[in-house]
């Protein structure tokens, strides 16, 4: 029997646009150059600047590299309900 492992995360999509978006001015790319590079489509790009959508974070990765910008995933801490520590 197999189970699905489901990670769950949270991408701070302001920063990582902001990010990529100052990458592409620092390398003169436009988005249809990023959309080519990423193998992605432009169209999908402008509603993911406009925020009306939520990449996944293999999509992410792709755009990032695209540009140069490294993506680095930490482990957020959890801390329980009742404020106790395991």
């Amino acid at each position: 029997m197999y189970h699905a492992l489901r990670l769950w995360y949270t991408i701070p999509m302001d920063r990582f646009i902001a990010e990529i978006k100052r990458a592409m001015v620092a390398e003169g790319v436009t988005i249809t150059e990023l959309a080519r590079r990423a193998q992605t489509h432009r169209t999908y790009l402008h509603r993911v600047f406009a925020g009306s959508c939520s990449p996944s974070l293999a999509w992410c990765h792709r755009v990032a590299d695209a540009v140069g910008v490294e993506v680095i995933i930490r482990r957020k801490e959890r801390t329980p309900v009742d404020g106790s520590v395991d």
